[in-house]
């Protein structure tokens, strides 16, 4: 293991499912989450921003992108979705 004094973890949140994608960053420094789940936007501080739920039917796979518009596209097995930021 490798430490560094100037490492400091600035945030850290728990998901009650497993991610499905590698989180997606925008310019604002927002981070969005796909899990098994639901979709998290949080904030550059690590507050939830909003949530949309899969439930009852849970995706198997995920991917995100942001559109030339800033809009988050996210696709799983079975939808697509796009989301105004």
């Amino acid at each position: 293991m490798v430490t560094s004094p100037q490492l400091k973890i600035q945030w850290t949140t728990n998901l009650a499912t497993q991610p499905l994608a590698p989180p997606l960053l925008d310019l604002d420094r927002n981070v969005y989450l796909c899990t098994q789940a639901e979709i998290i936007s949080l904030d550059k501080n690590g507050k939830s921003r909003w949530t949309y739920s899969f439930l009852p039917s849970s995706p198997s796979a995920c991917s995100m992108a942001l559109s030339a518009e800033g809009q988050l596209d996210v696709i799983t097995n079975t939808r697509v979705f796009r989301f105004n930021k």
